[in-house]
């Protein structure tokens, strides 16, 4: 997972981010997850260090101690492991 600025449905924040070829894998602050509010399989865009942005979907959530690890996908049958 690589560190980077994301911009999620216009809310700039540093997140843990790993790529797939159908959607990102972020690890954010319990905090940042709180602000960011999301449903299940709601439809967001994400801005990764300066793309044009892509929609994604909630795929999956993570709840650990101190963090969240949110699952994005553009797939809908699709959860990377």
């Amino acid at each position: 997972m690589n560190n980077v600025i994301l911009n999620v449905n216009r809310r700039v924040m540093w997140a843990n981010v790993r790529e797939f070829d159908d959607g990102l894998r972020l690890r954010l602050t319990l905090d940042d997850w709180q602000q960011l509010n999301f449903a299940d399989d709601q439809r967001v865009r994400v801005r990764v260090s300066g793309n044009s942005g892509v929609w994604l979907r909630v795929a999956k959530v993570q709840e650990l101690p101190t963090s969240v690890v949110l699952t994005l996908t553009n797939r809908d049958e699709h959860v990377p492991q």
